[in-house]
């Protein structure tokens, strides 16, 4: 008995098998149902032999059709990245060969018994019911299954062999073959969809080659072009030579020096894995803002590093521009998953000190509430502010600001209503002084917490704050 069940479970993990489908055990069932149900009448008995063996030789030519049909090459494959939260089109396209390739399709355009497994983690949402087209001749046919597919959680999946299982002409039989995915793993990235419209916006406000560019008051500065001058403008930068060419006045205009170095710190601890309201993790949200930090940037011209801490040093890389470095600090950033433990900043204050010499923008990730835990944090703000300009990025708490506001109406609700303006009071008191030391800070919700940080860069970055 252990051997036939062995067997039978080798027989399941084949990758091409076929199996009985539940319309064959119905004929059977039927057929035996009338024999029962016909004893005692005046009918032969060789008159069951032969509608049985009828029976059993229609169930074995059925069988050996879709014996005879296969799928040939099946290809999956989907555009663009894998993004948290965003709609992503899988589609699988399978070439059939063989006598039941068109019944095969005209089933599969039914929903009937033609079934796919992606490969793809079950914790996918997958909305709405899958849609398949057809297209061939008879002996062969090219079928494409198309489904959405939603990623709920950011980092990398293990992706799984494509299964396809297909009915026979008649319904009395299934086959199911298996193919390789396409790839050993995926990686699901941070929604670079929301944030880009308003991050282009700004980019174009502030970066535009051809606006009117304000004077400076500190910084670094490089040779832009010559353009007319205008009475608003800063004498100053009056060139003469080019006035005396042109008949007019002239003017020099300045732009911030590319090849800033910014390093972008994300906090990987305990507070970040809180989940907000949409559904995503703060990490989740502090990937999407680096990303739309890092896509400025590289565009500005910039250097963007990554650095990722808790209580110890998890990734870094260093400053650099170009596509391979977008890519690099992309994966990182999809990779990167939050610790439960406490976040040290000393660890990414060595980090730094060791191998970020030139002055920059240093990004630090994190919440405030981690500030209240780490007694030297501020000390070490203090001398990393004295080598770079830092900038203190937290999401805020909807929760805690929505239950402030709320009417109490039943006795537990003025504890509720204590305890989030309690931590909203201690929240302010961070960040008041996180500014009393020179550190600039900014809190904002989930919405606008790309654009408010991405402004915030643009403007010191035009102010040579860098």
């Amino acid at each position: 008995m252990k051997s036939l069940r062995a067997s039978w479970q080798r027989y399941l993990s084949r990758a091409d098998r076929m199996l009985p489908a539940p319309r064959l055990a119905v004929w059977w069932a039927v057929c035996g149902s009338v024999c029962f149900a016909t004893v005692g009448w005046a009918i032969p008995a060789w008159w069951w032999f032969v509608a049985g063996g009828v029976l059993a030789a229609v169930c074995a030519a059925d069988g050996w059709r879709l014996s005879r049909t296969t799928v040939v090459d099946a290809r999956l494959d989907w555009e663009g990245l894998w993004q948290i939260g965003v709609p992503t089109e899988v589609r699988l396209t399978l070439q059939m060969m063989g006598p039941d390739a068109a019944a095969a399709a005209r089933a599969a355009r039914a929903g009937a018994c033609f079934a796919v497994d992606d490969g793809l983690p079950h914790t996918f949402a997958r909305p709405g019911a899958p849609q398949m087209e057809a297209a061939g001749g008879p002996g062969r046919v090219v079928l494409t299954w198309r489904r959405t597919v939603v990623p709920d959680r950011r980092g990398r999946f293990c992706l799984e062999p494509v299964d396809v299982r297909w009915p026979s002409r008649l319904g009395l039989w299934v086959r199911q073959r298996r193919f390789p995915p396409p790839a050993a793993e995926a990686l699901v990235f941070p929604d670079l969809s929301t944030w880009r419209s308003q991050v282009l916006a700004l980019q174009q406000a502030h970066l535009q080659e051809g606006r009117r560019v304000q004077a400076y008051t500190s910084g670094h500065t490089q040779f832009a072009h010559v353009a007319e001058y205008t009475p608003d403008d800063d004498p100053r930068r009056i060139n003469w030579a080019a006035s005396a060419r042109r008949g007019r006045l002239m003017k020099n205009v300045y732009e911030p020096e590319r090849g800033q170095q910014v390093v972008i710190a994300i906090d990987a601890g305990r507070y970040m894995d809180v989940r907000a309201e949409s559904g995503k993790s703060r990490l989740d949200h502090a990937a999407e803002c680096a990303a739309g930090l890092l896509e400025t940037a590289l565009r500005a011209g910039d250097h963007v590093g990554l650095v990722a801490f808790h209580s110890r040093l998890v990734t870094r890389i260093a400053p650099g521009r170009g596509d391979a470095q977008r890519e690099a600090v992309l994966a990182a950033l999809a990779r990167l998953e939050a610790e439960a433990v406490q976040t040290h900043y000393g660890a990414l204050f060595a980090a730094l000190a060791g191998w970020f010499h030139r002055r920059g923008l240093v990004v630090i990730l994190s919440d405030i509430a981690s500030l209240a835990e780490d007694t030297e944090l501020i000390g070490l703000l203090r001398d990393l502010r004295g080598r770079h300009q830092v900038l203190f990025v937290s999401l805020a708490d909807a929760e805690s600001e929505r239950t402030a506001r709320l009417l109490p109406r039943r006795k537990h609700d003025f504890a509720r209503i204590a305890a989030a303006e309690w931590v909203l009071a201690d929240r302010a008191a961070q960040l008041a002084r996180l500014h009393r030391y020179g550190v600039a800070a900014v809190e904002a919700p989930a919405e606008t917490l790309v654009p408010h940080v991405v402004r915030t860069y643009l403007l010191r970055r035009r102010r040579f704050a860098l």
